[in-house]
Protein backbone atom coordinates (compact mmCIF):
# COMPACT_ATOMS: atom_id res chain seq x y z
CA UNK A 1 0.00 0.00 0.00
CA UNK A 2 1.66 3.18 -0.90
CA UNK A 3 1.63 6.81 1.38
CA UNK A 4 -1.08 8.42 -1.06
CA UNK A 5 -3.30 5.04 -1.13
CA UNK A 6 -6.48 5.37 1.51
CA UNK A 7 -7.19 2.97 4.23
CA UNK A 8 -10.20 1.26 3.68
CA UNK A 9 -13.36 2.46 6.62
CA UNK A 10 -12.50 -0.56 8.84
CA UNK A 11 -8.82 0.06 9.25
CA UNK A 12 -9.36 3.84 10.43
CA UNK A 13 -8.73 4.55 14.00
CA UNK A 14 -11.80 6.12 15.02
CA UNK A 15 -13.81 2.53 13.50
CA UNK A 16 -10.93 0.46 15.51
CA UNK A 17 -11.41 2.39 19.02
CA UNK A 18 -15.69 2.29 18.69
CA UNK A 19 -15.08 -1.31 17.50
CA UNK A 20 -13.23 -2.01 20.79
CA UNK A 21 -16.04 -0.04 22.93
CA UNK A 22 -18.56 -2.00 21.43
CA UNK A 23 -17.02 -5.78 20.77
CA UNK A 24 -14.01 -5.54 22.96
CA UNK A 25 -11.34 -8.37 21.89
CA UNK A 26 -13.32 -9.55 19.15
CA UNK A 27 -11.45 -6.26 17.30
CA UNK A 28 -8.07 -7.35 17.48
CA UNK A 29 -7.92 -9.33 14.08
CA UNK A 30 -8.41 -5.87 12.50
CA UNK A 31 -5.53 -4.45 14.29
CA UNK A 32 -3.40 -7.37 13.34
CA UNK A 33 -4.68 -7.51 9.28
CA UNK A 34 -3.56 -3.37 9.60
CA UNK A 35 -1.37 -2.40 6.78
CA UNK A 36 0.03 0.40 8.25
CA UNK A 37 0.79 -0.79 12.31
CA UNK A 38 3.76 -2.11 12.17
CA UNK A 39 4.66 -5.40 14.22
CA UNK A 40 5.34 -3.38 17.64
CA UNK A 41 2.13 -1.21 17.47
CA UNK A 42 0.13 -4.56 16.76
CA UNK A 43 1.89 -6.20 20.18
CA UNK A 44 1.30 -3.54 22.15
CA UNK A 45 -1.86 -2.87 21.23
CA UNK A 46 -3.15 -6.47 21.53
CA UNK A 47 -1.84 -6.76 25.34
CA UNK A 48 -3.61 -3.22 25.99
CA UNK A 49 -6.74 -4.53 24.64
CA UNK A 50 -6.52 -8.02 26.88
CA UNK A 51 -5.38 -6.18 29.69
CA UNK A 52 -8.53 -4.27 29.71
CA UNK A 53 -10.75 -6.92 28.35
CA UNK A 54 -9.65 -9.13 31.43
CA UNK A 55 -10.30 -5.87 34.21
CA UNK A 56 -13.90 -5.47 32.52
CA UNK A 57 -14.90 -9.03 33.16
CA UNK A 58 -13.61 -8.86 36.50
CA UNK A 59 -15.31 -5.91 37.64
CA UNK A 60 -18.71 -7.60 35.52
CA UNK A 61 -18.31 -10.48 38.06
CA UNK A 62 -17.58 -8.56 40.71
CA UNK A 63 -20.60 -6.35 40.49
CA UNK A 64 -22.27 -9.62 39.52
CA UNK A 65 -22.07 -11.29 42.74
CA UNK A 66 -22.91 -7.67 44.39
CA UNK A 67 -25.82 -7.21 42.42
CA UNK A 68 -27.03 -11.00 43.52
CA UNK A 69 -25.95 -10.86 46.89
CA UNK A 70 -28.47 -7.63 47.26
CA UNK A 71 -31.59 -9.75 45.42
CA UNK A 72 -31.00 -12.67 47.63
CA UNK A 73 -31.33 -10.46 50.90
CA UNK A 74 -34.84 -8.46 49.34
CA UNK A 75 -35.99 -11.80 48.27
CA UNK A 76 -35.27 -13.73 51.48
CA UNK A 77 -37.32 -11.44 53.65
CA UNK A 78 -34.09 -10.65 56.23
CA UNK A 79 -34.45 -7.11 55.22
CA UNK A 80 -36.36 -5.27 58.18
CA UNK A 81 -38.04 -1.75 57.91
CA UNK A 82 -37.30 0.70 60.35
Amino acid sequence: MRCGDSLKWYFKTSVLVLGFLCAGPLMLPLIWFHPRYKRFTKIVLTVIIIFISFFAVKMFLHFWNIVKDYYQVIFSGELKAF
